[in-house]
């Protein structure tokens, strides 16, 4: 494993750069080409790639496309000073971030050292987080593990929070199918009105609009894994369809006359009771008993309490690298506070609390720190103008950010500027 793959066809600025790293204790290996670096990756895994924009037989975007296809690292490209093009381009492209040169070695080595960290928390959230220690988590993923090598469609069914499209691309990654797009698509958010041509896509000419073919979600899952979130929200005039789809694997675009197909893995999610839908009316039965023949049940937070101190360390450590901050844990009461709640939000909520924390916490966090749902009024009410300048800078006067993310209402924020008479335009960016 190494930590950081320079690529640059300059040895001077590739050898200034190793020896600056390793004496973090960094492991670092050069590669002066585009070849070469992608033969490396193949053989090794790295953490870190640091590219040069502009090498002798491919350019930089170009190789971090191709390595992205090969490898899950942190990307950040060399630039020339002043090329502002060129770091707008990287960064549109999918590079984490981007430094100029001349190289700042100070800047260069404290950037490396949180990308790192960074890393860790990602490799720690997969086997260590989202698997969890409890037994009904345990449970869980030896079904999983049985179930992700058969090719078979699974309804994975949880509240809110749960982390059902983590579980979900953990099948994807653990299938035949890994090395192939995983494709979500979050129906509850796609009007009932483009829900057809959004999944199946269209063909020109076929409504005011369609200039060109467009393909749908399902093109882009061929080979790959198809994950429909929140089932229970498709539109009910299209579960006819929908149905035959997820039997067949065959569709016909919208305003095309030849029938398609494609090969791809469905995996779908809901939070809601389906079976009770189904009484009601809201869904087919038929849809119903051919999406529910392999079901995996996500336990609630609540249901699985040995997991939280896992996740709260998780959380600390991300939004400490988010607010570059060092917060050292917290207190034993606090922990006991956030062990006896009962987390109907789930990870989300729990992961938007320990950020609220972060944010306000000096040095470890107290109990004072932990704001839940039922105390955000009495307490956001009282809150100083120092923590609101700071939430501001945070979120970049993104009102409904801090909203979302602090649990405080819009317009208690808003009175809240209105009191300190801060001027919020000077936080936009």
């Amino acid at each position: 494993m190494i930590d950081v793959l320079v690529i640059d066809d300059d040895p001077g600025i590739a050898n200034f750069i190793k020896g600056l790293l390793e004496k973090e204790g960094i492991k670092v290996a050069t590669a002066a080409n585009g070849e070469n670096a992608l033969k490396f990756i193949d053989k090794e895994d790295v953490s870190v790639m640091l590219i040069d924009v502009r090498l002798p037989d491919i350019d930089g975007i170009t190789l971090m496309k191709k390595a992205k296809e090969k490898i899950d690292a942190i990307f950040i490209l060399f630039t020339a000073y002043g090329t502002i093009q060129d770091a707008v381009s990287a960064i549109k492209e999918g590079a984490d971030d981007y430094i100029e040169k001349p190289i700042n070695p100070t800047l260069l080595t404290k950037k490396i050292m949180n990308y790192l960290k960074f890393s860790s928390i990602k490799k720690l959230s997969y086997p260590d987080i989202v698997r969890g220690k409890s037994q009904v988590m345990r449970i869980l993923w030896e079904k999983i593990e049985k179930l992700a090598p058969l090719d078979v469609d699974i309804l994975i069914v949880g509240e809110t929070g749960t982390g059902k499209e983590i579980i979900a691309r953990e099948i994807h990654n653990l299938s035949k199918r890994r090395n192939e797009k995983f494709v979500p698509v979050h129906t509850a958010g796609l009007p009932e009105n483009l829900f057809e041509s959004e999944l199946f896509g269209f063909k020109k000419g076929a409504f005011t609009g369609a200039i060109k073919d467009k393909k749908g979600y399902v093109h882009l899952a061929h080979k790959g894994t198809l994950f429909l979130d929140e089932i229970g929200d498709a539109p009910s005039n299209f579960q006819v369809k929908l149905l035959r789809f997820i039997e067949t694997k065959k569709f016909f675009s919208i305003g095309g006359e030849e029938e398609e197909s494609v090969d791809t893995r469905i995996i779908l999610a809901t939070n809601k009771d389906l079976n009770e839908m189904c009484k009601l009316g809201k869904m087919r039965e038929d849809l119903y008993y051919r999406i529910s023949k392999v079901v995996l049940n996500v336990p609630p937070l609540r249901e699985r309490r040995e997991d939280i101190p896992l996740f709260v360390d998780y959380f600390i450590q991300k939004f400490n690298l988010d607010f570059n901050k060092n917060i050292k844990g917290l207190e034993e009461d606090c922990m006991d506070l956030i062990m006896n709640y009962s987390w109907p939000g789930n990870i989300r909520e729990l992961g938007s609390v320990i950020e609220q924390a972060v944010i306000f916490a000096d040095d470890k966090i107290r109990s004072e720190h932990i704001v839940l749902p039922s105390e955000n009024n009495k307490d956001f009410t009282k809150i100083d103008r120092e923590k609101l300048v700071y939430l501001l800078k945070v979120y970049n006067g993104n009102i409904n950010k801090i909203a979302i993310n602090t649990g405080i209402e819009r317009k208690q924020i808003y009175r809240l500027i209105e009191r300190y008479k801060i001027e919020i335009e000077e936080f936009r960016k």
